[in-house]
């Protein structure tokens, strides 16, 4: 089988010592309905953790739990506005 093969699979996380962590934090993330729901949403737009609490019916440190897990797999990205 030569490297240009079809049938060639690359793993989602770099062989390293942080490998592990990452795969287990990806597993972790994508493990809850609710957070694939979220990822779906973003995937569209942009929202505020108050409009995602909105949305969902979710209490705010509930969402904050949920952005934080997405967070530190790597499937969403944080930024501040406002004060």
């Amino acid at each position: 089988m030569t490297s240009s093969s079809p049938n060639n699979v690359t793993p989602l996380v770099a062989d390293t010592d942080a490998a592990p962590q990452a795969l287990l934090a990806f597993c972790k993330a994508s493990a809850d309905q609710l957070r694939l729901d979220i990822l779906r949403v973003l995937s569209r737009d942009s929202y505020s953790v108050l409009e995602l609490c909105s949305i969902f019916d979710t209490k705010q440190s509930a969402m904050s739990h949920h952005l934080k897990l997405l967070a530190n797999a790597g499937l969403v990205k944080t930024r501040r506005e406002g004060n």
